[in-house]
């Protein structure tokens, strides 16, 4: 499916993406098929743990170097 991705986590949505946090490159990686990438730079210092809501409209991320998770609208 890819190459030079460090997956530590990742979510599968209803519509096949997956979404993978790349904690050492501090970003949330989106997959769209074969080959289809598109990283989103995220403002944590190391994303980690993922979790889609269950309409997949939202999608929660851990920073593992603070003390918060936050939460992104999917689009």
């Amino acid at each position: 499916l890819l190459t030079d991705v460090g997956c530590n986590d990742l979510a599968v949505a209803k519509d096949g993406r997956v979404y993978v946090t790349e904690t050492r490159k501090k970003r949330i990686v989106i997959i769209d098929g074969p080959g289809r990438t598109r990283a989103v730079d995220v403002p944590l210092a190391a994303p980690n743990g993922l979790a889609l809501s269950p309409g997949g409209d939202t999608l929660a991320v851990s920073d593992s170097a603070g003390t918060a998770a936050w939460a992104f609208r999917v689009e």
